[in-house]
């Protein structure tokens, strides 16, 4: 199933490679519609190479983006979102795999109307056998919870669960 659609993601380390690499291998994106950041640029480099995805270091990619992942640390999270979280597109659709982060908390940081949606995935993901838990924040319509469980099944499965608020 091809989303094909512009994706930036935050956090090129073992999960938002695995994810990357899940998404590139399921069809579902291809290398020229993902775009990485991250803090460390051997990082950044290594996903190049091995994934063929491009790579930046300042938000202006944000622009026209579709879907947004952030997968950072959650103590990188709160500089981040002050930092970028006015940049991401209305419309985009921020997936948050950061452990603890609330979808209250993203949405606060985001232009009005940007839907959030919430994973935790579990260490499995890296093998393509991993088991993620999707929760959307109030933003979020079905179809953005609709594609999030399908990009999230491509590394394993995945079912919506409600947050706790």
């Amino acid at each position: 199933m091809k989303i094909g659609q512009k994706t930036v993601v935050f956090g090129i380390g073992a999960m938002g490679s695995a994810l990357v690499k899940g998404w590139l291998s399921a069809k579902m994106l291809k290398p020229s519609d993902v775009t990485a950041l991250d803090v460390d640029a051997e990082k950044l480099k290594k996903a190049s190479k091995l994934l063929h995805i491009k790579t930046a270091t300042e938000g202006s990619v944000l622009k026209d983006a579709a879907i947004v992942l952030l997968a950072v640390k959650p103590q990188q999270m709160k500089e981040l979102m002050g930092r970028m979280g006015p940049l991401f597109p209305r419309k985009a659709l921020v997936v948050s795999i950061a452990a603890g982060i609330s979808t209250d908390q993203i949405e606060k940081s985001l232009p009005q109307g940007c839907p959030v949606v919430r994973v935790m995935p579990n260490t499995p993901a890296l093998l393509g056998a991993g088991m993620a838990a999707v929760a959307p924040g109030c933003r979020a319509k079905p179809a953005h919870v609709q594609l999030v469980l399908k990009l999230f099944s491509a590394v394993g499965q995945a079912i919506q669960v409600a947050e706790d608020r």
